[in-house]
């Protein structure tokens, strides 16, 4: 019990490092206009899969018991690791240089008075 409390306040941590360097990306490269959709949709996808979460966690604590149901997961979240060892994502050192500003236009107004 005391590994499982472990490895998972070292995936806590993982999950917090990498969520700091996302964030940063996210609002030096987006355009300020797209910003809050991004939040959104990263934010619906995030906490939407904590109940699905929930609910394999206790179709697993179900079927093979607590002790059993942790035992999967201790196997399956390291592995989730190879998801970034395998990619890409390794030789990467830097972030992509933030577009250029998009240039600022008015709006128009079309409840302007016609003349004549």
């Amino acid at each position: 019990m005391v590994l499982f409390v472990a490895g998972g306040f070292g995936a806590a941590m993982g999950v917090a490092g990498s969520n700091v360097v996302v964030a940063t990306f996210a609002q030096n490269y987006v355009p300020q206009r797209l910003l809050g959709r991004l939040i959104a949709c990263s934010s619906f996808l995030g906490y939407g899969a904590i109940p699905i979460g929930a609910l394999v966690g206790g179709a697993l604590a179900d079927a093979l018991g607590p002790r059993g149901g942790m035992w999967v997961m201790t196997a399956l979240v390291p592995l989730s690791g190879l998801f970034l060892l395998l990619s890409p994502v390794r030789s990467v050192r830097d972030l992509p240089s933030p577009p250029e500003p998009e240039p600022q236009t008015e709006p128009e107004n079309e409840a302007e008075p016609q003349p004549g």
